[in-house]
């Protein structure tokens, strides 16, 4: 592998685990959690974004639908590392699938077959995550 294909991969990675954590720090930071391992991150990422952004408490997209944005995001940024950063139809398969596993659950909740709130701005989310890592992986694809 050339020097510019580790580094695309390099940030990738990055993005990745970033938003990964983003999207957790969100949950244990803003959101009260009844469990005791949501308290327990919080010792493993010490950033404390209450404080860093204060306001941000009263905006539901913040709060509910920037989380699964993230983590959709960054799933969908795993895949091509794990398919070797090249497109090819496994590639395709593995972010389809998960792209709808999450519009399927979001439909599931809709029809009251599982627990949870369905949400037009969390399929919205799942949406720009699809778009915002296609658009990432073909700017590292190409060096831009």
């Amino acid at each position: 592998m050339d020097f510019w294909g580790m580094i695309n991969k390099f940030i990738l990675g990055l993005l990745a685990l970033l938003s990964l954590l983003l999207g957790v720090n969100i949950y244990t930071d803003f959101r009260s959690m009844g469990t005791k391992a949501f308290y327990q991150i919080n010792d493993f990422i010490p950033i404390d974004l209450q404080k860093w952004l204060p306001g941000m408490v009263e905006s539901e997209f913040f709060l509910y639908n920037l989380p699964d944005l993230l983590w959709m995001y960054a799933f969908l940024l795993m895949v091509p590392l794990i398919w070797g950063f090249r497109l090819s139809r496994e590639m395709i398969f593995w972010a389809s699938s998960v792209v709808f596993m999450g519009f399927g659950f979001e439909l599931l909740q809709y029809w009251d077959l599982v627990p949870g709130t369905f949400d037009w701005m969390d399929m919205t989310g799942i949406s720009m995550a699809l778009f915002l890592s296609s658009l990432t992986f073909f700017a590292l694809k190409m060096n831009l």
